[in-house]
């Protein structure tokens, strides 16, 4: 009985051993993997890009006609608003005009016509006293110093004579009849003209390389002073080019007011020159405006543009594409007609036709396009990158003290393009592994890590 007690007693503490075991292991377990972070993974796929960018614009007449004042005047009363529907020659406005108000213009305008006629004739004469000028300098002939060579051909004959001289020195030595002093004396006399002719050579090629040098600087002086008085007849040809269109705009304001003056009425109405819609009226009733005074603007027809811009990077829309632009009310396809890139971004031009639709509206603006290829894609957030270029993590399994876990591996890829969501791998990566998309902490190369949707990928 004693003896199947205590057998019962060990049973009782192997079964709390075990237990207690069991708990251990569960305890162990769970601080071994408190701190192990959370992933996210992903596989690759195999797809095409999809780009989208969006942006918004204004739309603007195509086509349109502003009217000026030709005159300045009082408008006396506005005929139509904006938005009004106009036909060519219906009257717009009406304008009304001083007398004295014009012949004080005319005289102001004779005046400006005296002066653009001064600014014309003094120029003429710039140019032709620059072109003389030049004549000058092209027909002036430089010297060199007046360097002559008779003294260096008088001290070569003395040489020669003084060579002469003490060869028959020599023969008159050699039979006694003078001494050694006399002899010496004739070669010394040589030996000093020919230091004075090598002295005199020198001289002259200084001179020549000195008068040399100074011809140089003033042949560059005369190229200089030519190239600038051609380049003031260049100047003032322009000034007068200006100067006569002026004349000319003074000659037709002045044929108009002539006109006004002639058949003087304190009143002109405006006429609309086109069919088309008000678009803008810049002037009001009462006010008094300048000659060539932006009085209204006509749209013309249902063709419109709309400006946005994008972000310099972008590398998918070009000229001729298709996009969608909506607003609340409407919805429409319209052409990219032209691109212009400058440092703050690309501006977009989009051309449409609508009969539904005015200048001035609002709408947002869809570029959509697909690639014609398919690629190995990656989302973007899954691509990593460091100094030695880009690189994800990638997903293993392998035993470890509690049984299977997993880490991520760097792998360095190379990368393409990419869209909104994904990027486009070229290579390094593989197929068969999951990857790191998103991490609830910092880890890493090699930690052991826990993957949110590890049954997506692993078999539990």
């Amino acid at each position: 009985m004693e003896n199947n007690k205590n057998k019962m007693n060990i049973k009782r503490a192997g079964f709390v051993l075990a237990g207690l075991l069991i708990v251990m292991i569960f305890l162990s377990n769970t601080a071994y993997s408190y701190n192990q972070p959370v992933v996210t993974a992903v596989s690759p796929s195999n797809g095409k890009l999809n780009k989208t960018e969006k942006a918004s614009g204004i739309t603007n007449w195509t086509d349109k006609k502003d009217v000026y004042s030709k005159l300045s005047g009082t408008v006396g009363e506005i005929l139509v608003e904006e938005g009004d529907m106009v036909k060519a020659g219906q009257e717009l406005l009406y304008m009304e005009y001083d007398r004295d108000d014009i012949e004080e213009k005319l005289k102001e305008i004779e005046i400006d016509k005296r002066k653009n006629q001064l600014g014309i004739e003094t120029a003429e004469l710039k140019i032709e006293k620059a072109k003389d000028n030049i004549k000058t300098l092209e027909e002036e002939l430089y010297k060199t110093y007046g360097i002559s060579v008779y003294d260096i051909n008088e001290a070569q004959r003395q040489v020669e004579n003084l060579e002469r001289e003490l060869e028959d020195a020599r023969v008159l030595y050699e039979a006694g009849a003078i001494s050694k002093s006399e002899l010496d004396k004739s070669s010394n006399e040589l030996e000093g003209a020919v230091n004075k002719l090598e002295s005199l050579r020198k001289q002259y090629e200084d001179n020549v390389s000195k008068s040399t040098d100074e011809l140089s600087d003033k042949e560059k002086n005369r190229e200089s002073q030519i190239n600038s008085y051609n380049q003031e007849i260049k100047e003032l040809n322009q000034q007068i080019k200006s100067l006569s269109l002026d004349y000319e705009s003074l000659v037709l304001q002045e044929s108009i007011y002539n006109n006004q003056l002639d058949k003087f009425s304190g009143n002109e109405v405006i006429l609309a020159p086109a069919d088309g819609k008000i678009d803008a009226i810049n002037i009001k009733n009462g006010s008094y405006i300048n000659e060539h005074t932006l009085m209204l603007s006509l749209g013309i027809g249902c063709d419109y543009t709309i400006e946005c811009t994008v972000p310099t990077d972008n590398n998918f829309i070009f000229e001729g594409d298709v996009c969608l632009v909506y607003n609340t009310a409407h919805r429409f396809e319209a052409v990219v007609s032209k691109i212009t890139t400058a440092e703050t971004g690309k501006t977009i031009k989009l051309s449409l036709s609508s009969e539904d639709i005015t200048s001035g509206e609002t709408f947002d603006i869809e570029f959509k396009k697909t690639s014609e290829l398919s690629y190995t894609l990656i989302p973007n957030g899954a691509v990593n990158m460091d100094t030695n270029g880009y690189f994800i993590y990638q997903i293993s399994r392998r035993d470890g003290i509690m049984g299977k876990e997993y880490y991520a591996a760097k792998i360095s890829v190379e990368i393409g393009d990419k869209d909104n969501e994904n990027t486009a791998i070229t290579k390094g990566i593989s197929f068969f592994e999951p990857i790191v998309l998103l991490s609830d902490k910092p880890f890493e190369e090699k930690q052991t890590i826990k993957i949110k949707n590890e049954s997506d990928f692993f078999d539990n």
